[in-house]
């Protein structure tokens, strides 16, 4: 995961590594291994306050994530930014803990073989 936004919680990057036959397309003259990624979010500790009570302290946060991949055009071959998910939000908490909806499954380009 490589992008957030302000005062959010940036993952590093992380490895992928097949788990599944991948699958091979011929883009441009190239082949291109394309690998199933799962993620499962799971909770959030910690987090910056960032909505204000009636007396305008900063308490609590409605946090959620956000999945993003990076996706190769197929007309232009330029890498572009995808939305892949997003978490539920829950409201009035530090410390998120998803349950439900935090499963996501896709597909990236990995090495070329």
């Amino acid at each position: 995961i490589s992008r957030s936004k302000n005062s959010s919680l940036l993952l590093p990057t992380l490895p992928v590594y097949p788990t599944s036959t991948p699958n091979y397309y011929n883009n441009a003259s190239r082949m291109v291994k394309k690998v199933k990624v799962k993620i499962t979010v799971m909770k959030g500790r910690g987090l910056a306050a960032k909505d204000r009570n009636l007396l305008g302290q900063r308490t609590s946060s409605d946090p959620y994530v956000e999945v993003w991949s990076k996706q190769r055009n197929p007309v232009t071959d330029n890498l572009i930014d995808e939305l892949m998910g997003k978490t539920p939000v829950i409201k009035k908490t530090l410390n998120p803990a998803w349950t439900t909806d935090n499963h996501f499954e896709f597909k990236v380009e990995g090495p070329n073989p």
